[in-house]
């Protein structure tokens, strides 16, 4: 576990056969796996995205941003 050596993170999923799998990097020169999952080979064609939960857990960090926070994406682009 650990945080990216920067104040903004490009995020990545890519989907390959039957895998998706999300992806960090601080400047998109060297990427980490953030996580996978193998999805069904159903009918219906795969619809996969983004989901940012901006939450902070008060029993861990009791008086970080006392005002909340936001996650904001600066652009979206899709190869396909």
């Amino acid at each position: 576990m650990g945080t990216l050596p920067a104040e903004r993170a490009i995020l990545r999923l890519e989907r390959r056969g039957g895998w998706v799998r999300a992806l960090c990097s601080a400047a998109g020169q060297r990427w980490f796996t953030v996580g996978q999952v193998e999805v069904s080979g159903g009918e219906e064609p795969l619809e996969v995205g983004l989901h940012a939960i901006g939450t902070i857990d008060r029993m861990i960090y009791p008086g970080a941003y006392p005002e909340g926070t936001a996650i904001r994406f600066e652009s979206f682009a899709l190869w396909t």
